[in-house]
């Protein structure tokens, strides 16, 4: 899309090798000399955001993103990152553009076969303790869990034989090691099963005794083994279940990601990779902040959602190195951040700057279905910073600053002035997706960097 005047609000599209492509080089040209005509013309000092959106963006919404950021201040300076992280766009860097029908196709599969091993029914309810903090040893297996295990894994050996054909190279290459090793994929699957069991077993018996005490019948609990489909019936009649309905399917989702299929968490560790690759020596960021850095003096504001939050922190990082664009910085919004509290509390931060940050209440997060769409929509019933910090991130559970279950309670908060979770009476928003083209939220944004 060709940029639009006036010069101030500016695209900058970043092709795979994360170069300029060819239509934002000749418009960055232009702003840049319109920028410095005008700081040299002030006072007073221009202002200029930089904004970066969120991952699984194609470079079409990423348009419509940089357009709502120009609302944001339409009389300042803007510049909006196109980063490219559609996933067609990100799966073509991946392997190919294939990879998308084969890793929904295996992940359908996998999650449909781990739901029919039952994996609350290997193990019998009453074999682990009720001390939850406790080490739980898993019991050995009963002539019924290992029939179950057996038909598991010759489910799984069915599998691997129909994929063998896949048009995926990247699928091709899993199937094939598969089927060298098929020990690895039915030890994982059998471990995923079990460690939900462990989970269950831990964690649920005192919840659930109550409402499955006419399943028993005077039967010895320590001989009681509930399938997923009894355990979740029972489950819905505690108040946690209430409070967290969607749990068990949620984990079973996590656990074939974390243990079985790999290629979510190579998308999502090269979309990182992509934003740390914009503030390298000689990159775009980097080259666009010390232009900054060299001019007359400015304004500066910075803003992120989801996985533009971590090319904030990036950003931010590169920034504080530079004297006087670090003092220039007055204000750092972040929307949905995808970043990891660790990343985050490594960040410097900058002097002059108000921190302020929005996210979705721990309620929304846990029940808001199909914003993942398309990678595996209809799989996962969680927003995406859920599957990050559950399944994509290294450790299972690692706490993101977007989220409110983790940074309510962490001393990490004080850093902002203001931190919102939505939705409110005053904001109605409900979805990961779409923050800055909900116009109440750019209300709040525009509040937060004192251009209301």
């Amino acid at each position: 899309m060709p940029q639009e005047p006036p010069e101030r609000h500016l695209r900058l599209v970043l092709d795979d090798d994360l170069n300029l492509d060819a239509a934002s080089l000749g418009a960055y040209a232009g702003w840049q000399a319109a920028l410095a005509e005008a700081a040299r013309a002030g006072p007073p000092p221009p202002r200029v955001l930089l904004a970066a959106h969120g991952g699984l963006v194609s470079q079409t919404s990423g348009e419509a993103f940089a357009g709502h950021v120009r609302e944001l201040d339409e009389a300042g300076w803007t510049v909006t990152f196109i980063t490219r992280t559609g996933l067609e766009e990100a799966l073509d860097r991946l392997t190919n553009t294939h990879l998308f029908s084969g890793l929904v196709r295996v992940v359908g599969q996998l999650l449909a076969l781990y739901r029919r091993s039952d994996p609350a029914a290997f193990f019998p309810l009453g074999a682990f303790s009720g001390n939850a903090s406790g080490p739980v040893t898993a019991p050995t297996l009963d002539a019924q869990a290992q029939a179950r295990e057996q038909r598991l894994l010759a489910d799984l050996q069915g599998l691997i034989g129909s994929e063998a054909a896949g048009d995926s190279a990247e699928v091709r290459a899993l199937v094939e090691h598969w089927q060298a090793h098929p020990a690895d994929l039915r030890s994982a699957v059998k471990s995923a099963a079990q460690q939900t069991a462990v989970l269950l077993g831990q964690h649920t018996w005192q919840a659930v005794q109550p409402a499955v005490a006419p399943l028993l019948q005077g039967a010895d609990r320590d001989q009681v083994s509930l399938s997923v489909q009894e355990l979740r019936a029972a489950l819905a009649t505690t108040a946690a279940a209430a409070a967290d309905p969607n749990a068990l399917e949620a984990y079973l989702v996590e656990q074939v990601i974390r243990t079985v299929f790999p290629p979510p968490r190579t998308l999502w560790q090269q979309m990182k990779d992509r934003m740390a690759a914009l503030v390298r020596p000689g990159a775009v960021g980097t080259a666009l902040l010390g232009f900054l850095d060299g001019l007359p003096p400015l304004r500066v504001a910075l803003v992120g959602h989801s996985l533009g939050g971590i090319l904030l922190d990036h950003l931010e990082r590169a920034a504080a190195t530079l004297t006087p664009l670090r003092d220039r910085v007055e204000g750092v919004v972040y929307l949905a951040p995808a970043n990891t509290l660790a990343f985050a509390r490594q960040t410097p931060r900058l002097p002059h700057a108000r921190y302020a940050l929005m996210g979705l209440t721990d309620a929304e997060e846990r029940t808001e279905v199909g914003q993942i769409s398309p990678l595996i929509a209809g799989l996962y019933p969680r927003t995406v910073l859920y599957l990050i910090s559950n399944a994509l991130e290294d450790q299972r559970g690692t706490p993101l600053l977007g989220m409110q279950r983790y940074l309510t309670a962490d001393s990490f908060r004080g850093r902002f002035q203001t931190v919102t979770w939505v939705p409110t009476p005053q904001i109605q928003h409900f979805t990961h997706t779409g923050f800055l083209s909900d116009p109440a939220i750019r209300a709040w944004v525009r509040g937060q960097l004192g251009l209301a």
